[in-house]
């Protein structure tokens, strides 16, 4: 377009008069130019993309549930913490196949360091299973909550925080803070608002730590 413009402009000038039907060198030498600098008028490079940081994770385990042991039916509590972090919950079941998943998106960059836990009953043993497993692979685990684990994997040298009902299938988990809760039974341990409260404020004060 640009081309043909500047040919318009110059066609209409002097050098293609009637009274001088003919050019000069000089004259050939400026046209060449003048199309040689419009072709050269392209638009800038488009910006260049940024890839975005990598996302915070946090794993959320749900228990057993029946009659899908694997199921969700008795994970309401711990699906509305993960709801309020942003996060979807998986099985128990799958605790060494979630801790695989991590590592690998953790050296791809899809996730940042450190990684934080969280689950309750079966979940919460696998929970601990995961912790220790991205360990061992040389991932960060940032905080641990543990809602009534029923087994105790030592969490020495975890920033681990267990929430202990009065049911008789809570196990205090080594090296983990207590905070013991007798009001409250195997169910409530994750549907109460005061302990989802807590959770979520240990949570969000670990995702705000540069």
């Amino acid at each position: 377009m640009a081309n043909k413009l500047a040919s318009e402009k110059l066609a209409g000038s002097e050098f293609f008069s009637e009274e001088n039907p003919m050019i000069s060198a000089r004259q050939l030498a400026l046209l060449a130019c003048v199309l040689a600098l419009a072709s050269c008028a392209t638009p800038p490079p488009p910006a260049q993309l940024v890839s975005p940081p990598p996302a915070h994770k946090v794993s959320l385990s749900r228990g057993l549930s029946i009659p899908n042991p694997c199921g969700t039916v008795f994970a309401t509590g711990i699906m509305q913490i993960a709801e309020a972090v942003g996060e979807q919950t998986v099985s128990w079941c799958f605790a060494a196949a979630e801790a695989a998943q991590i590592a690998q998106a953790v050296r791809a960059g899809e996730i940042a360091e450190p990684v934080d836990l969280a689950g309750h009953s079966l979940g919460a043993n696998a929970a601990q299973t995961i912790a220790h497993k991205l360990r061992d692979a040389g991932i960060r685990v940032g905080r641990v909550l543990l809602f009534d684990p029923t087994i105790d994997r030592d969490m020495t040298g975890f920033d681990a925080t267990e929430f202990m009902s009065r049911d008789w299938r809570a196990v205090p988990v080594t090296g983990a803070t207590i905070q013991v809760r007798g009001d409250l039974d195997h169910l409530q341990i994750t549907t109460d608002p005061a302990v989802q409260a807590e959770a979520l404020k240990l949570l969000n004060k670990r995702r705000a730590a540069p």
